[in-house]
């Protein structure tokens, strides 16, 4: 009897994954878990009544929803004949005055005989949820397709005792969120191309496929580099469940002079004169002869510029008065 019972509730579990099927239930809480809202909710409920279960959309920080159920002592000795059971992909919409739905059974169990119990639903597939003697993680994904859940109880006989009938169980239904936090990166100029950004965070190379790299808590030294531009170095510190934002203004790596000398100064570069006085002279990286002529006065210097780099041209000219014996 109980090898045919077992095979009959497997058969049920089996069956509904493929077929939605009519559900008749009171639901007078329909929540909405959020990574934001890390206490999450709690409601009561009768063993005839059900709570609705949406995500925040666009979640990046949710891993799973944990569904607690409180049982009061009065209640114990007579749970024996309640289950729970949660539903996926429920429709219509919730209403408290509307009492029947369609959708798609994902799990059921009975109720144990204790004052507690702590269930974790897995909604990313790389989820670091484990089954432990504080929490059960189902045995299945709850991906976008399967939401809205529905989470309610059940009579599996005949018959409700009063006690049942007049109390409530404890319902708490919070996020669980990942152990990291995210850097969002936007850039200036903003139409630059992602696929000539480079991003090392620690030493490590990301792909910035979508202006967004996830971490786990800590600080980090983070270093963005582009063709044609300088290397940009930030120190950015990363939380659990939160976004930190890199603004990130791509200075020209093209070598820079800039000058300040006499106004009647004149400056030649391999030997060909140059209009200094507008601020910032551009030039390739190499090797140049820089000659600057003020009057009679002349003075010649070998330079090498390196990409990236900014020099300043000044002259610095001393008098010196000497006494002898």
């Amino acid at each position: 009897m109980i090898k045919r019972f077992a095979v009959s509730i497997l058969g049920i579990i089996l069956f509904s994954w493929i077929h939605a099927e009519d559900i008749r239930v009171s639901v007078p809480y329909a929540v909405t878990v959020s990574s934001l809202n890390p206490s999450g909710e709690t409601v009561k409920l009768k063993y005839n009544e059900a709570v609705g279960i949406q995500i925040a959309a666009n979640d990046l920080f949710l891993q799973g929803i944990e569904i607690e159920i409180k049982i009061t002592k009065e209640m114990l000795p007579y749970i024996g004949g309640i289950g729970w059971t949660i539903y996926g992909k429920v429709s219509p919409a919730f209403s408290k005055t509307r009492y029947d739905y369609q959708g798609t059974q994902l799990f059921f169990q009975p109720l144990p005989e204790r004052i507690s119990l702590v269930l974790q639903i897995p909604v990313d597939k790389n989820h670091t949820l484990k089954t432990s003697s504080f929490a059960t993680v189902l045995p299945f994904l709850a991906t976008p397709d399967k939401f809205p859940l529905l989470f309610g109880f059940f009579m599996m006989g005949k018959g409700v005792n009063k006690v049942l009938d007049e109390n409530y169980f404890n319902i708490t239904i919070k996020p669980l969120i990942k152990n990291e936090g995210s850097i969002v990166f936007s850039f200036s100029p903003p139409n630059i191309d992602l696929k000539n950004i480079t991003v090392f965070v620690d030493d490590i190379k990301y792909s910035l496929t979508d202006r967004i790299i996830f971490l786990k808590k800590g600080t980090y030294t983070v270093r963005v580099a582009a063709e044609g531009y300088r290397e940009e170095v930030y120190t950015v510190t990363v939380m659990p469940a939160q976004s930190t934002a890199i603004q990130v203004s791509f200075t020209s790596a093209v070598p820079i002079l800039e000058f300040s000398l006499p106004d009647n100064a004149i400056v030649l570069i391999n030997g060909k004169q140059i209009d200094w006085s507008k601020n910032g002279f551009e030039l390739d990286p190499g090797e140049y002869l820089l000659t600057i002529k003020i009057g009679d006065y002349v003075i010649s210097r070998k330079i090498t510029v390196v990409a990236g780099k900014k020099y300043l041209v000044s002259l610095e000219m001393n008098l010196v008065i000497e006494e002898n014996p």
